[in-house]
């Protein structure tokens, strides 16, 4: 409300075969994130992207559900990744563009994108 930026989201690369997604938001209300995602997989998807991925790390439990709810499915195993000084796991997560188009059609969730 204060003329800040409170989230983003977007595709971190033009490569069509596999592209990561990153995302951050100030703001956590339910379900505002997870709809950007979607929407911007959707987005990916319509413009001929074959694979998506996502970092996520291990102790992020909010970040994790919203690539679950979109569809992505997580590895098992965690990568370790240095930022700010520190070491911390992450989840390597692709997307499955099956359960993105059947979450699209049994969704009652709406958003907007302006790009």
């Amino acid at each position: 409300t204060d003329g800040q930026i409170g989230a983003a989201v977007d595709i971190k690369s033009n490569n069509l075969d596999s592209s990561e997604v990153g995302y951050w938001a100030t703001n956590h209300k339910p379900g505002i994130m997870t709809n950007a995602v979607l929407a911007l997989c959707q987005i990916a998807r319509e413009n001929l992207y074959k694979s998506l991925y996502a970092l996520v790390r291990t102790d992020n439990p909010k970040s994790i559900a919203v690539l679950e709810k979109v569809g992505f499915k997580l590895s098992t195993e965690g990568l370790p990744e240095k930022k700010d000084g520190h070491i911390y796991n992450t989840y390597v997560s692709s997307l499955n563009w099956l359960y993105l188009v059947k979450f699209r059609i049994y969704s009652q969730w709406t958003c907007s994108l302006f790009l």
